[in-house]
């Protein structure tokens, strides 16, 4: 379960780009 959170929240950063932190 844990990895699958994971591995879903680096694709959606891959989708969104690091620019998502950087405004954060």
């Amino acid at each position: 379960m844990t990895g699958k959170v994971i591995g879903l929240a680096i694709e959606v950063h891959r989708h969104l780009g690091p620019g998502l932190l950087e405004s954060a």
